[in-house]
Order: C-alpha cells, then structure tokens, then sequence
C-alpha cells in the first residue's frame, strides 16, 4: 500500500492512499465488509425478538406477575441493540464516505463498523465468522487508539505495543472465547487482562496530549477518550456487575430488572463513543464532516424520535381497545400510529432542525432559516411605474434597477441626476423591509465620505418612502469579478485600500456595514478617465453600534456566501471585524475569480465555520505571496486573530 502524508488542515496531518490499485482495493473490501456485518445484523434485528423467546422461557412466571408479554421484553431488547449500534453504522458509513483515502479514517471506520456489533446481544453466532468478526473489531480498535488523531505512532515505538496488544487479544479470542459482549457467563478475569491491553494506548493518549498535540488534536482526543471511558464503564462495570452479584446469572427478578433497565443504560453508555466521536468531528473540524453530520445528526434523531412516538402511540391505543372494546385491535391501532407520525414530522422536523443547529451546534439560526433569509426577494409589482411621478423636488425618470428592497431609479433636480431608491408601499407595509430601509437613511446621514454614497435627501411621497442618492455611474465589482481573466494586481490593491478606507471612516463612528458583497461595491471612471474608484454602497442592513451593544438581531443578516463566522454562531459580539472577514471573501474572489467557500447554504454554513481558509496562491500562483497572506489572516475564524481594522488590513495589503 503506497500511503503518503499530505496536510487536510493546518492542524491535523493524515496519511492519504495515493495507488488508485491499493485504493480501489481497501474500498471494495470495506463495502464487502459492510454488507456482511450490517446485513447480518439487520437479519437477526428481525429475527432476534423470536430468536430470545426461547431464552426467556425460564422467566415465564415472573413476566406473568409483571403482566408483561415475554415478546414486548423481546422486543425492548432488539430496540436497545438498534439504539446501540445504529449510531456506529451511521458514522462508520460518513467517515468511510467522506475519506475513503485516508488512512486513519478507513481504520476509525472498520473500528465503528465492527466493534459495534460486538457490543449488541445475538448477531452472529459464534463460530469463525463471529470469531473473526472480534478479532477484527479489537485489531482495528487497537489501531485506531494508538493512531488517532493524525495517523502517526507517537512515539514511533508505539507499534509493537499494537502488536503485543492484537497477539494478547487474539489468544484470549482463540483459546478463551473473550468477546466484548461480556456476556454475564464469562470468566471475568479474562476481562481484566483486556482492560490492561487497552491501558497502553490509553497512557500513548495521555502522552499525545500533554507532550505532542496541538489545541485542535487536543480537543478531538479530549471527546473520544470521553466516549471511550463510557464504553470501557459501561462494559467492565457489567462484567464487575455480574461478578460481585452471581443472582443476576439465575431467571430471578434482579435479572429482569437487568435486561428492562440495567441493558438500557449500559446500551446508551455504549453509544456515547460514536456519539462523542462525532463532536470531535462537527465541533473540531476532523476531517471537514461538519454539514454531512449535522444533515445526518438531524434525520437520525428525527427517525429514532419518530420511531419511539409510533411505538409509545400503539401501546397507548392498543391498550384503550382493550379496556373499552375488551378486543385486540393491533392494526386499528398500528394504522392510527401510522396516521399520527404522518401529521408529527413537519413540527418534529422543525423543532429537531432547530434543536440540533442551534442547541447542538451552537449556531444563532436554523440552517433552514438562514437558508430561505438569503432569497427574499419578493416580487416587485408594476415595476417602472413611477416614471414620471414627482418625489419632492426630484422628477423620476427611468428605471435603473430592481432588488429584494425595491427599485431604483433615475431622477433630477436642480441640473443633477440621482438615484432614487424606492420602497413601494406594498413592502413598506412588512415590518422587516421599512426598518431596513430606514436604517439605511439613518445610517448614510451620518457618512459624509469620497469612496461611500452620498446620501442627499429622504422622504415620503404619497404611500411611497424615497432615498435620494448620489448617482453613481459604472459597474458593480460582480461584473469586473466575471469578465477578469487576469486580475491587475496593483488595480485590486487600490480599490481594497479604498474600500478601507470607507470602512474605517464608518467604523470608527460606531457603524458596521453587515452585508458586504461585490454588489454592494461599484467602480466609477475617475476624472482622468484612466482607472476606476471603488464606491461603498447599501447600508440597508448596517448597524449603528452604541457602547457595548451586541449587534446579534433575531434575524439572519447578511450575505451567507460572505457571512463571518460569529455572525453564524450563537452569542458572540458582531463588531466592524465582521466586515473584515467579508472583505477578505471579496478581496479572494477578485484575486482567483471564485470564492473561497462553495456549495450549497449548509456547506458554506459549516465551511465558514470549521474549514482553514484556502490559499489564493492554490488557484491563481501569481498572486503576491505577501497579499494572499494579509487575505488569509482576515479570513480567520476568530475575531481576534484577524486584522483587527480596515485600516490594519489596508496597510498589510500596502506593503504586499
């Protein structure tokens, strides 16, 4: 196998497969896994209930005094199996798609796919293909201790502890019958030897940590040694458990108690490693898998919610047939079940979306929210209707433009032309858009700056709010990004230091612009005819920020393509550095012609939030070393990591 080390972050370096043979192998082998070890155990999911009767034969007596059917008891087990090991299938499948060249990844998930299903009551039987399956799981968890986060051996002599570590378990496979299962029948001796062959990898995390890794690899170990101690409690307690108290191995009440409440917990403990596993993923941006998991953390907890309120329906009605109509009406009752999850997943959908973008993720919207914020763009009626009209001393003439806040039009007065922004009066009348639009007036009346529009007057003509502005005429800075095919460097470097310097006049009288984008930037000839200026326009959204306000807003505002981190999370001050971040994304976009952060609005979402900013030089080589440096640093993440103003930004890209 040709693997080579190649860098998927700054932080975190992984060993990529590079052979298209070694690669195409690993990965047939894996599906080949997969379809042996989920089909088998989805077979015994349905077969298992039937499958355990038998073995609750002896327990006939107490079910009968507990008034519970040995099949419900059956079924509550197969349940807590499927809870159990559906969370490892789940994150196996994403990470081996996700990163099916990397190494370590291709490791984590044969671990997830294979140690999960050790840990679940009646897969396969335990002959050599069960036997080899716990050989498999225990080798490529082994691995998967000593490598993660990086892919390396650290120290590099870790590698023959693996090999001890597989040997010891291996023999206690092959001669003992250990398994993970720790089923209560077991010797439980044989399990403090295990528990001494996972203390080394345990000691090599340690060591990682406290000598070796970097924050981020700090943070991802710190989540999945988490979930590892809650396996580790959870089945070396239950090997603990039925040592010290023999009664639980007899059909007795204690052991019932084990399997209604006892196998429950120890099953949710278990699922905390996949669960754990995945903070680490969505939170610390291992191996970039933040949307694809928070997209599946939804529709899994929509499926196991949706799951569980069918089951909880049918007990309910099911019962009442019974008490009342004195009959069975399983499928009365099955297809009323039915009936009701049908009218429940739009509202179980919403509050789940909001509960896991928010709540889990810490985000201030619902993805789906932020997602709709961006196109409204509701449909203007009778556009160009108002030419000719007179709005105070300004004649309207013909129509420029339209956008989501209304029209724009020519107008004169006086020997001048304006533009005259209009708001109709059918969206003066939405809350949203007047505010908008007045805070606009509010906002450039307090500008008085050359590379910022001018504001000349405001007013109300009839139903109809007007703004008369300087009329700028050239191209927005979106038509110069499409038709460049080979930006002039030194042209760039001039608009940027403008623009600055628009946003450090605005920003140190306490506004923050909140929507900067190319369109939202126009290039007028200068007086020479030469060269072009860049002007600031549309302080719709823009924020007056007195002392020590929080600029967070219950709406979602901006542009997502050029939204700052903070502007997305939950709780954190939006301040002018937010149109730091926006402008380096614009001063990106001019330099390589395409942004840095593509995809859908999820994927910008969490490419904004977890992914390094990408090098301009990657793209286009022949930007200046020195400038895509000064863009990289406005692009960080964190507020006080990037130029901490416009005119800090603008003397880095001066001395570019």
């Amino acid at each position: 196998m040709d693997a080579t080390a190649s860098v998927s972050s700054p932080d975190v370096i992984t060993r990529r497969i590079t052979h298209p043979r070694a690669l195409q192998f690993i990965r047939i082998a894996w599906i080949v896994l997969a379809v042996i070890v989920i089909g088998f155990s989805g077979i015994s999911s349905l077969t298992q209930p039937y499958a355990l009767l038998e073995n609750l034969t002896p327990y006939s007596d107490l079910l009968a005094r507990w008034q519970v059917q040995p099949i419900w008891l059956a079924t509550w087990i197969t349940i807590t199996d499927l809870i159990t090991y559906a969370p490892y299938i789940l994150m196996a499948l994403l990470v081996f798609q996700r990163r099916s060249d990397d190494l370590l990844a291709v490791i984590t998930s044969i671990a997830l796919l294979t140690f999960g299903v050790t840990l679940i009551t009646v897969v396969f039987p335990y002959d050599g293909l069960g036997q080899g399956m716990y050989i498999l799981a225990a080798t490529s968890m082994f691995a998967f201790a000593y490598l993660f986060p990086n892919g390396r051996f650290v120290p590099s002599w870790t590698k023959w502890l693996l090999g001890l570590d597989v040997l010891i378990f291996v023999s206690l496979s092959l001669f003992f019958e250990a398994k993970f299962a720790f089923l209560p029948n077991n010797d439980f001796g044989i399990y403090i030897i295990i528990a001494l062959c996972f203390a080394p990898p345990f000691l090599v995390q340690v060591y990682r940590y406290r000598q070796v890794s970097n924050e981020i690899e700090r943070k991802q170990s710190q989540w999945v040694l988490v979930g590892m101690c809650a396996v580790a409690i959870a089945l070396f307690g239950t090997a603990l458990l039925f040592w010290l108290f023999p009664v639980l191995r007899e059909p007795t009440e204690s052991r019932l108690l084990w399997w209604a409440i006892g196998y429950p917990i120890r099953g949710v403990l278990c699922a905390l490693l996949p669960l754990s596993f995945s903070i680490a993923l969505l939170r610390f941006r291992l191996w970039d898998m933040g949307f694809m998991l928070n997209r599946s953390t939804v529709y899994s907890v929509l499926g196991f919610g949706l799951l569980f309120f069918f089951v909880f329906d049918f007990i309910v009605l099911n019962t009442l047939f019974k008490l009342i109509l004195r009959e069975e009406f399983n499928i009365a009752a099955i297809g009323l079940s039915l009936v009701l999850c049908a009218l429940a997943i739009r509202p179980v959908k919403y509050h789940v979306r909001n509960f896991v973008d928010v709540n889990l993720f810490g985000m201030r919207y619902n993805l789906e929210e932020l997602a709709k914020a961006q196109n409204l763009k509701p449909e203007i009626k009778n556009p160009g209707a108002l030419t000719g009209q007179q709005f105070g001393r300004y004649e309207v003439l013909g129509l420029i433009g339209r956008g989501g806040m209304g029209e724009v039009y020519k107008g004169y007065a006086d020997g001048h032309t304006v533009a005259l922004k209009v708001l109709p009066p059918d969206l003066a009348q939405q809350s949203e858009f007047k505010k908008r639009f007045d805070r606009e007036a509010q906002t450039l009346s307090k500008l008085d700056h050359p590379q910022i529009v001018r504001l000349l007057a405001a007013g109300v003509s009839g139903e109809t709010s007007y703004l008369a502005m300087e009329y700028v005429q050239g191209m927005e800075l979106t038509k110069a990004i499409k038709e460049s095919t080979s930006p002039d460097f030194e042209t760039i470097r001039e608009w940027a230091l403008q623009i600055c310097s628009a946003l450090d006049y605005a920003h140190a009288r306490g506004i923050v612009h909140r929507d900067l984008k190319p369109s939202n930037i126009m290039l007028r000839p200068c007086l020479d005819g030469e060269k072009q200026e860049a002007i600031l326009m549309d302080f719709g959204v823009a924020r007056i920020a007195e002392a020590h306000t929080l600029l967070t807003g219950t709406g979602a505002i901006g542009t997502l393509e050029y939204m700052a981190p903070e502007q997305i999370m939950a709780a954190r001050e939006v301040d002018h550095r937010a149109d730091v971040y926006a402008f380096g994304v614009i001063l990106y976009e001019l330099l390589t012609g395409e942004r840095p952060f593509k995809g859908g609005p999820g994927q910008v979402v969490f490419a904004h939030l977890q992914h390094p900013p990408p090098d301009p030089r990657e793209v286009n080589p022949n930007v200046p070393r020195s400038m895509a440096k000064a863009i990289l640093k406005a692009l960080s993440k964190k507020p006080e990591e990037r130029h901490q103003s416009a005119g800090e930004l603008a003397h880095a890209l001066a001395e570019a």
